[in-house]
């Protein structure tokens, strides 16, 4: 039955290289990731097939929500922080913009050890906004378990409330 798959991906890979209109090579392309995510268990290939839709569309919602669930799966975190800095420039709002630093910040300190880049980019984003929430709860976390951060980190939190005048903190 696998060979059957096989075959068609083949068929349909050869489709998507002769077909001239955009549409039609990404409902192709799309086929042929799920394809090979679903049918075929390859996750390395259904990413290839997604990256070539951001070939053709960069900021192709589907293509970007399936990559971003496929590297997490496949702990492709480099790949996954790339991903993330590429949607930065195709979001049209300060709060996507700051959501997607603090998401790549929580990458950046849960699962590549870059302490000092997370907190780079939670600062960045409370530069931009001190009532962003998400950011401050995360710098508030990282004060008590980051020795070598946490006087900056304090700075950060102290500024920060004063921004927002939280005197109860």
């Amino acid at each position: 039955e696998a060979g059957q798959w096989v075959q068609l991906r083949a068929h349909l890979r050869g489709w998507s290289e002769q077909v001239a209109g955009a549409d039609e090579r990404r409902d192709l392309l799309l086929q042929i990731s799920s394809l090979d995510e679903d049918l075929l268990g390859d996750r390395s290939a259904a990413i290839d097939s997604y990256r070539e839709l951001l070939d053709l569309k960069a900021d192709d919602e589907v293509a970007l929500r399936a990559l971003e669930r496929l590297y997490e799966v496949e702990s492709r975190w480099a790949d996954l922080v790339d991903l993330l800095l590429t949607q930065i420039d195709f979001v049209d709002s300060d709060s996507a913009r700051n959501e997607l630093k603090v998401r790549e910040a929580l990458i950046r300190h849960e699962h590549m050890s870059e302490k000092e880049g997370a907190v780079d980019l939670l600062e960045e984003v409370l530069a931009a906004d001190p009532q962003h929430d998400h950011a401050m709860q995360k710098l508030e976390e990282m004060v008590t378990v980051e020795d070598s951060l946490q006087s900056r980190i304090a700075d950060t939190l102290i500024s920060t409330y004063e921004r927002r005048q939280d005197w109860e903190k």
